[in-house]
């Protein structure tokens, strides 16, 4: 088999499967026109290079003191695979924060693309805290994801560099890839990664074979196992929501760069 059958391989498995789920959500012409959006963002993607985003964007030691920071109140992170966070400890990581929490449904189709937002403290006014805000209609898994991204933004805010950016940071899942050129998203995302693929599953499904490869690899069945078993998301089952299309996309940026903080900061 050339290099060239082997490079395409991974793409068509996932063209593959985010084909499935528009197939299985009957959609109408108006709808699969919208839902052709996250099609373009995993073929941005694809040709990330997820490494040089961390190289230029998130250095090793502040991708550890982001670890050291978040070990406080989740001592698993990185170590072993963590509980998905409830509700109960949404409230009780927030308040430990002083951060203000909402959890809301937004399922309408433009809603379901926002996953959540964070607001940071503003200095000029020490009574307005900081603010999460999770769409309550997504997975439980994802609204978990949502979390800890939004914790993340919370915490690179003394860890990371000051930055020149507004007060609010929108979470849309068609964004990943512009993550990857802004460093308190990419920080956010990286925390996110680390939860979902502590360094046992890292090393185990990235650290050797196929699945390693920039490219994902042919083979996404260790993922796609991964994915069902511990998280209890089915990107392959014959029903799909069109939303789970928004999840295939995030499961290949979180893979990737999960492999790159693995492989570049052998973290």
């Amino acid at each position: 088999m050339s290099s060239r059958s082997k490079t395409a391989l991974p793409k068509a498995g996932l063209r593959t499967i985010a084909q499935r789920i528009l197939a299985s959500a009957k959609l109408t012409p108006e709808q699969r026109r919208f839902w052709q959006q996250p099609l373009r963002d995993l073929e941005k993607l694809l040709r990330r290079d997820y490494r040089e985003a961390l190289r230029t964007k998130v250095r090793r030691a502040e991708v550890e003191a982001l670890i050291g920071t978040a070990q406080n109140f989740w001592p698993k992170l990185n170590r072993a695979k963590a509980p998905l966070p409830t509700k109960a400890d949404y409230l009780t990581i927030s308040r430990k924060l002083a951060l203000n929490l909402s959890i809301r449904g937004c399922r309408q189709r433009d809603g379901m693309v926002l996953r959540g937002f964070y607001m940071r403290p503003t200095e000029d006014d020490a009574r307005r805290p900081g603010l999460i805000y999770l769409n309550a209609a997504h997975h439980p898994t994802a609204v978990g994801a949502t979390f800890c991204h939004e914790i993340g933004h919370h915490l690179a805010l003394g860890i990371l560099p000051p930055q020149q950016e507004g007060e609010v940071h929108y979470f849309f899942d068609a964004a990943y890839s512009s993550h990857l050129d802004d460093a308190p998203e990419l920080a956010a995302d990286i925390l996110v990664s680390l939860f979902a693929y502590p360094r046992p599953a890292a090393r185990k499904i990235f650290g050797k074979g196929t699945a390693a490869r920039e490219d994902l690899g042919g083979d996404l069945q260790p993922i796609l196992r991964y994915l069902k078993s511990g998280w209890d998301i089915d990107l392959e089952g014959s029903r799909q929501p069109r939303h789970h299309l928004i999840y295939l996309v995030g499961m290949v940026h979180y893979a990737k760069l999960r492999r790159a903080l693995l492989e570049e900061y052998r973290i």
